[in-house]
């Protein structure tokens, strides 16, 4: 069996449907509590807990308490991994709406052993469009690319060791990925159809402060799509964010950006890769009891 772990806090409002719904398909699991980053004592356990000049540096701009709150949780989870020598959990925050086939990764035993992530659900990255077939009904497909995958996620225990260790069980970063997958040789996918949804009603505050925190790109708003998409290509191709230090670390810079303009330029002429952004609210690439979900998703319009 392999564990759930919700990812919440004590008191959250966000957390009962998630429980309701897991009660309902009458699977276990377990709440790995965070702190509330709106409470003066919650502030005080992340400012413990957080490397301030790594994160800084890594993310090239300041890091919200929402964001810190994240991050934290999710280090606490892996812990928490590690402690009980569990070899494959499933992690899922407490805004996931999950399919009645999270039962499948509940008691699925054998697993590629050289894929170390898997996500339930994505809303940024490019992955191979070669999949390994599981059953009839679930694919896996390798990322090519940093993914945005951590509100549900299955994981295992030597990569929660390596960020644990990496990290030095400290706030460094994004809880979507604090180190680099490509230097510590970690292997990422996501699984289709998506056996998680975003609940649209629980939209958390973190989306609202992490846009508060990004500069605003006055330019985006002014000039058409398709000149400014092309701006943006080689603007990153360049290197320009990196040399003008908007972000100082080119290890976040290139595989957040630089690798993601490279396999988009690969991808139109190829067409061998997925674009997980062009199929999150498209309701095929879920499981069918969660197409309602998906209609009514309004994450990505934050």
């Amino acid at each position: 069996m392999n564990p759930i772990l919700i990812l919440s806090y004590k008191n959250s409002s966000r957390i009962k449907s998630l429980k309701n719904r897991l009660n309902n398909l009458k699977l276990n699991y377990k709440i790995i509590n965070g702190v509330n980053a709106r409470s003066k004592k919650g502030q005080n356990i992340l400012k413990k807990n957080y490397n301030k000049k790594r994160s800084e540096h890594y993310l090239g701009r300041k890091f919200p308490y929402s964001e810190m709150s994240a991050s934290y949780v999710h280090l606490k989870a892996y812990k928490y991994i590690i402690k009980k020598k569990i070899r494959r959990a499933i992690i899922l925050e407490d805004d996931a709406w999950p399919s009645s086939s999270l039962k499948y990764w509940v008691n699925k035993k054998d697993f590629n052993e050289k894929v170390n992530i898997i996500g339930l659900t994505c809303y940024d990255g490019f992955v191979e469009k070669k999949a390994i077939s599981l059953n009839e009904k679930f694919t896996i497909h390798v990322a090519k690319t940093h993914l945005i995958n951590i509100s549900s996620y299955i994981i295992d225990y030597k990569t929660c060791k390596k960020i644990i260790e990496n990290t030095k069980g400290k706030i460094c970063g994004n809880s979507d990925w604090p180190i680099n997958f490509i230097k510590n040789k970690i292997i990422s996918s996501i699984s289709l159809p998506y056996t998680v949804a975003i609940n649209a009603d629980n939209i958390s505050l973190l989306a609202k402060d992490r846009m508060k925190a990004v500069p605003k790109n006055y330019v985006k708003k002014i000039i058409p799509k398709s000149i400014f998409n092309i701006i943006s290509f080689f603007y990153y191709i360049l290197h320009i964010p990196y040399l003008t230090g908007r972000y100082p670390d080119i290890g976040f810079f290139r595989e957040h950006f630089y690798e993601k303009k490279i396999f988009s330029l690969q991808n139109l002429i190829f067409a061998n890769l997925i674009n997980t952004k062009n199929i999150y609210l498209n309701k095929k690439f879920y499981c069918k009891d969660l197409w309602k979900v998906v209609k009514n998703n309004s994450f990505l319009n934050l």
